[in-house]
Formats: structure tokens, sequence, C-alpha cells
């Protein structure tokens, strides 16, 4: 059976009441239906380059825009300059098969290319077996959501989500979401079409959430696991005795940075009786017992005063420690006193990287 080629580009154009040429240099943004929330096309067949979003069309008004076969779309329009163009709802095509039901370990033909393959029935996890892998031949495969689905590709690997390759690809019993594969010529491709939880995420690339959206933060008041992005490390100090004059580390031991890029920030309270004092200095620095260089990367607070007075108290902006091994920090004090003197403060370091 032939078949004509469709146009590789999609072609967008202005309203007929603005002249009705090609779009040239627009930008179309692509939304779940209905919503403001982003949602991914990609440049070609296999669906493994983004879109950026909006997409940006050449001077041509055209653009490279794949998608999941039946995938639903809000899609805003608008010209070069930003003008809104049009909004509409839109559909993608849905594969050339019905959709197939399977209740038992089942070998995939090629007949099902493009078609929507649900287990149903199942008396427990079954087998999805892939045919001969061939350029573009694509399933979408849904988790049964009591028993384990596990596909598997007898000729060629299956690229997974996490960005390595396996012999097969298993949908766990709780899994209720499609999972679309495509052939690429030599392997399979399985992209996930719904939310997934996963252990592991391998990104070989930047990874870059939509600009308004960005990546979720937490709701419940826990804390970053220990090597992730947003780690909270603490150490703090109450009366420590002070010698006058003397440059000394304010805590019983260092606070101790894994290798990362952190931000390190802290505060001094002083406390003195008698007639107090006339000079209070406060640090943050990789070097015991010691000052790092005024105006330096590290952070530095220092005070004289003409008479001697009281208590104060100084605070010690973030700083940053980029470090490939692990890294001891110091809180490091000084006065000038008269009388007894004690600090109190502490050390806070968020890792950033």
């Amino acid at each position: 059976m032939a078949a004509i080629i469709p146009q590789g580009k999609t072609q967008f154009f202005n309203t007929v009441a603005n002249g009705g040429a090609p779009l040239a240099n627009g930008k179309v943004f692509f939304y779940v239906l209905n919503t403001t929330t982003y949602q991914n096309t990609y440049q070609d067949i296999l669906l493994s380059i983004l879109n950026p979003n909006p997409v940006v069309l050449d001077a041509n008004g055209e653009a490279s825009i794949w998608c999941l076969n039946g995938a639903t779309y809000t899609m805003l329009v608008q010209d070069q300059y930003g003008n809104q163009v049009y909004q509409a709802n839109t559909q993608a095509p849905a594969g050339p098969t019905n959709a197939v039901n399977v209740s038992a370990s089942t070998t995939l033909t090629v007949a099902q290319s493009g078609g929507t393959i649900i287990p149903v029935g199942l008396t427990g996890p079954i087998t999805l077996t892939l045919p001969t892998n061939a350029l573009g031949l694509n399933y979408s495969v849904y988790g049964n959501g009591s028993y384990q689905v596990t596909v598997t590709a007898p000729a060629g690997n299956i690229y997974l989500p996490d960005g390595t390759f396996s012999a097969s690809y298993v949908l766990p019993a709780s899994y209720e979401q499609e999972v679309f594969l495509i052939a690429d010529g030599t392997n399979w491709r399985a992209i996930n079409t719904g939310a997934v939880n996963l252990t592991t995420l391998v990104a070989a690339g930047l990874i870059t959430p939509a600009s308004s959206i960005g990546i979720k933060g937490t709701t419940a008041a826990d804390n970053a696991q220990a090597g992730s992005v947003g780690e909270l490390l603490t150490a703090s100090v109450t009366g420590a005795s002070m010698t006058n004059n003397t440059v000394q580390n304010l805590l019983a031991s260092p606070l101790v940075l894994t290798a990362g890029d952190w931000d390190v920030s802290g505060q001094v309270n002083y406390s003195t009786t008698g007639t107090g004092g006339t000079g209070y200095a406060a640090a943050i620095n990789t070097v015991s017992a010691t000052f790092p260089t005024q105006g330096g990367a590290l952070g530095y607070s220092y005070i004289t005063l003409p008479t001697t007075l009281g208590n104060q108290s100084l605070g010690l902006m973030p700083s940053r420690i980029n470090v490939s091994a692990s890294q001891n920090v110091y809180l490091v004090g000084y006065t000038a006193f008269t009388g007894t003197c004690t600090a109190s403060g502490y050390l806070r370091a968020r890792r950033v990287r």
C-alpha cells in the first residue's frame, strides 16, 4: 500500500486580517490541555530531542514539531513581537491501529505498530515481547496497576528514561501510567508520558525546567538528604571562654563539609563582664585559629570601639567554599577586653551544588 510522505515541518500563518503571510520568526507555546502548564514537543520522529517551549519558527514560519500519538495540547501562537495571533486546543492524530487488550504474556507484532497495548484481566505478572526493531515502529503500553508488566527486546536493547540500556523495561504492579516505546533502527527508546517515581535519574545533558515552573520544592518541613542540593549542616557553641587579645576557635570541633559547593554563614555574640571590651572580631575560615585576609572571599567581621563597651553581636555573610574533598571550617573569634568574656554563636552551611 502506497502513502504520501507528509511535510517534515509544520508551517504557521498570520491571520487574514494581518495579511495571511507565513508567521516568520513567530513563537508557539504548547500547554497541557486547558492549562498554563508547559507540555513537551520534540524535534525528531524518535522523540529524543526536546523542542524549546515556546517553539521559535524560522523565516518561513516553520518548525519541526513531533509529539506522541493522540497527544492533546492548548496551543498559543504569537508573532515575533509577542502579539497573540490565536489560541486553540489541538490533538495529534491517533496511532494507525486500535487499542489491543492482552491478558497473558504476548509477542507483539508489526501489525500493532502505533497501537496501544492494555493489559486486562491479569491473574499474575506478564511479559510483552517486542518484535524485530524497525525504524519508527512504536507502541504505547499501559501498566496494569495490579500485576507487573515486563517489556523485553529480543533484538537490541531498550534505552530507559534514566539514560541506561537494558534488555527489558519493567512497569511495576503499582504503575498505571503509559510508556511509549519507539524503535530507532537499532534499539528501542522508552519514554514515560506520565508522572513516574525514579530511584535514580541520570542526565547526560543540561536539565532545563520551564522558567516559570522550575523544580518543585518541599512542603513537608523536612531536610534534604546528605549529598543533595539543599543539604544543611550546622554547628553551634554557647558560653565559650575567651582569652584576652587572642585569636581562637570558638567551636569545640570544626564544621566538616563534604565535597561540594557550599554557602557558609554564621554569627557570634560576645558577652562581657567588668568594664567590657574595645575590640571584637569574628570570621569563617578553613584554617584553624586564624583570621582570613580582610576583604577576601571568606566572611570576616570586626569592630573597634573608642571606649570599652559590653555585649556585641557580629554577623558573618555567606561565603562560598567549593571543595573536591572533605574540608574543616572554623568559627574564629577575637576580643580585647577587661574582666571576662564569653562567646556564643553558630556556623550554617547550605549545599548549593
